[in-house]
């Protein structure tokens, strides 16, 4: 799913480099919590 997002994702991958795949895949996932928080009000609800 990854790598689907992020071409250097499976390029890191591709090259046994799993400390950066880690680091791009929590890149896009700061993404998703960064929508999370955007769209959610204090209590854990939609706004």
């Amino acid at each position: 799913m990854f790598c689907s997002q992020n071409s250097s994702i499976k390029n890191a991958l591709n090259k046994f480099s799993g400390s950066k795949a880690f680091e791009l895949m929590h890149q896009e996932l700061d993404k998703v919590w960064d929508g999370v928080y955007r769209i959610l009000k204090n209590g854990g609800l939609p706004a």
